[in-house]
């Protein structure tokens, strides 16, 4: 392998050890690594985004229908975790916060001012 720089001295030119651009053989191309297959945790990550904003979006209509696809999208999420590659694992982690602030958000409420209120 040649050395990319070269110390200036009287004797040498500086571009004496530049290598020269050399065409790579298409085997060469062939050989860069595939991506890993989509395992069922991939698929975990991809269906815990999917509840996560389905239950947002349930939270409009009924609540403890949201709390419910909340809590299926949190289980979800938290086996996306284990996806192979990072932008699942991205999405899995993006998918346990929207479905834990949803999760707090509506346990809060039921909680504190529906079953609080209603006991006195």
């Amino acid at each position: 392998m040649r050395k990319i720089y070269s110390i200036v001295t009287d004797d040498k030119d500086i571009h004496e050890n530049i290598p020269s651009a050399e065409p790579q053989p298409a085997s060469a191309a062939a050989a860069v690594p595939a991506a890993p297959a989509a395992n069922w945790h991939t698929w975990m990550a991809a269906l815990a985004a999917v509840l996560a904003i389905a239950a947002w979006v349930a939270l409009c209509v009924n609540g403890y229908a949201a709390l419910g696809v909340g809590v299926c999208a949190f289980v979800a999420a938290c086996l996306g975790l284990h996806a192979h590659t990072r932008p699942w694992r991205n999405l899995a982690t993006t998918a346990l916060i929207a479905s834990g602030v949803i999760l707090v958000v509506i346990a809060a409420f039921l909680v504190v001012i529906f079953w609080g209120l209603n006991s006195i």
